[in-house]
């Protein structure tokens, strides 16, 4: 990993973990790595986690990931681009955050290409 933030080919990594095992990596196809954020909700039928990254400078990512019998989906289509900076993950049905995801965890992180 380097650190030149105008490394635009870097992508935002996220990790699934099980009892602190890392079991699977999703690298985004978009975002650059630097300002991600991740958040996970646990309630609903699946749960699911937001991924939220810039887009070069001027531009936001918002990404949706599914936990799915023990694995991370990204269904197609599951993404939004806006022309701005600044996207938040919002909920709006008052789910309570995630805690333990099921044994399983997320983290996001920068891989450097």
């Amino acid at each position: 990993m380097g650190d030149d933030q105008l490394n635009y080919r870097s992508r935002p990594v996220v990790e699934l973990l099980d009892r602190g095992v890392a079991v699977q990596w999703w690298i985004s196809p978009q975002g650059d790595g630097w300002n991600g954020s991740l958040s996970c909700r646990t309630s609903g039928p699946e749960p699911n986690c937001d991924l939220i990254d810039s887009l070069g400078m001027h531009a936001d990512l918002a990404e949706m990931l599914i936990l799915r019998a023990g694995r991370l989906a990204h269904p197609v289509g599951a993404q939004a681009i806006i022309n701005s900076v600044g996207m938040r993950a919002a909920d709006l049905n008052a789910d309570p955050p995630a805690r333990g995801c099921l044994s399983h965890g997320v983290s996001v992180s920068r891989s450097a290409r």
